[in-house]
């Protein structure tokens, strides 16, 4: 792909106490799918690394950050509007459903507003 969609961001750093007990700060899970997106082939990536994720940090991500991952597809959605040759971007974006467990509905909205 020629233009990098999502943007590497950083993490946050743990409290003292979180730290000592080797827990992660929570929003850094959405962080790290970010970071997954803007790293690799959104074709590449396996389910089970964002399903790792999760389990990093002891969290359900389609739960706890519903709005970001919607958002990540708005994101790509957007970038396939604005294509002209865009089959290999609706295929990212399909797979990138997939890889998020996005609801019909939420995919369908972006279709018919």
């Amino acid at each position: 792909m020629a233009t990098q969609i999502f943007k590497i961001a950083t993490l946050q750093k743990g409290s003292f106490f979180q730290r000592i007990f080797k827990q992660y700060p929570g929003d850094n899970a959405i962080i790290e799918v970010n970071n997954l997106l803007a790293i690799r082939d959104i074709l590449s990536i396996k389910n089970e690394e964002i399903e790792a994720i999760g389990q990093k940090y002891e969290l359900n991500l389609q739960q706890e950050y519903a709005l970001n991952l919607q958002e990540f597809y708005a994101v790509l959605w957007n970038q396939y509007l604005k294509l002209e040759d865009s089959s290999d971007m609706m295929n990212q974006t399909n797979h990138l459903a997939a890889l998020l467990n996005l609801k019909r509905s939420i995919q369908k909205s972006f279709v018919d507003p």
